[in-house]
This record gives structure tokens, sequence and C-alpha cells, in this order.
């Protein structure tokens, strides 16, 4: 339970600070967004590898994944321009 307590605490403050930096306005909001979910995926893709768990899904899955993804990094993009104006 503390684990999940401690990643709860770690999560609400990055998601706090990301909206103060994209409206400092240092780079375009879709670039931002890029890295964003770049950086995240980095972090994560180890963890993935190493805990074994993985398993690959089937195309139907795979291909509904990337849509889902795809639409999520556009909604993070559009949220990173619309704050920056």
């Amino acid at each position: 339970m503390k684990k999940a307590r401690i990643a709860l605490a770690i999560g609400v403050v990055c998601i706090s600070i990301f909206p103060i930096l994209v409206k400092l306005n240092l780079t375009p909001g879709v670039i931002s967004a890029f890295y964003r979910m770049a950086i995240a995926s980095v972090l994560i893709l180890p963890y993935i590898l190493l805990s074994k768990k993985c398993r690959m899904p089937s195309k139907k899955m795979l291909c509904l994944s990337v849509v889902c993804g795809v639409i999520f990094g556009s909604d993070v993009a559009g949220w990173n321009v619309a704050i920056q104006d």
C-alpha cells in the first residue's frame, strides 16, 4: 500500500508541474507533447521488458492500441497548443 501512495504522490506532482512548463512557452505545444510521450515511453519500456510480463497482443488489439495512442497523443498536443494561447 505504501508503494501505491508514493507512486500516486509522484504522479500528482508530475501532472501538476507540466501545465506550468507548457505555459512558459519554451517550445511549441506539439513538440512539448511529443517529448512528454517519448520520455514516458522510455521510462516505462525497461520496466516492461525486465518484468517479463509482456505478451504480444493479437493484431486486432495491437491496431486498437495504436489508434488509441494516436488519439491520446493528439489530445495532449491539442491541450498543449490550447494552454499556450
